[in-house]
């Protein structure tokens, strides 16, 4: 009897060992395996405004999120405290993400005692590659000031390039 389970036990190791190798080798890592998420970023800077956006996206639901960067409004009538900022993920109010298109709301407004001001950017770009992660289109600027109250908001446009950043 005792043969017969040394026997029966040999047999076990090897089938053991034998399913370890194809278990490692069908389901372990793959070369080239893929990234659940990727970094977008986008670039302003010309006579209006110099932007330098960041941020997250997944590659299973374009949501970016993870948002970074730096606003600079070169306009002289924009409030003192929307000036310069650094950028967050509150800032990104809006965005649309599908297919070719990519569209972006960046909203902050004045905070704590200062007088009620705001900036809107918005960003509308296309894509420009099939191949990789590119976009190109235009932005819109829009400032209201305290000072504004019943006057329509100062706006500039211009150019807007938009990358993957990975």
């Amino acid at each position: 009897m005792q043969g017969a389970t040394a026997k029966m036990t040999r047999k076990c190791a090897h089938v053991a060992s034998a399913f370890a190798c194809v278990f490692v080798l069908g389901f372990g890592p793959a070369p080239g395996t893929a990234h659940a998420t990727g970094g977008l970023a986008c670039s302003i800077d010309d006579d209006n405004l110099k932007l330098d956006f960041n941020g997250v996206y997944s590659h299973s639901i374009p949501k970016i999120h993870a948002v970074g960067g730096e606003f600079q409004s070169k306009l002289p009538r924009t409030p003192k405290s929307l000036q310069q900022f650094a950028l967050d993920s509150s800032d990104l109010l809006q965005q649309w993400w599908q297919d070719n298109d990519l569209k972006l709301l960046i909203y902050r407004e004045t905070q704590g005692d200062d007088p009620f001001a705001s900036v809107q950017l918005v960003i509308q770009t296309n894509g420009t590659s099939n191949e990789e992660l590119s976009y190109a289109g235009n932005y819109r600027l829009k400032l209201w000031g305290a000072s504004d109250s019943g006057q329509t908001p100062v706006t500039a446009e211009g150019k807007v390039a938009c990358w993957d950043n990975q």
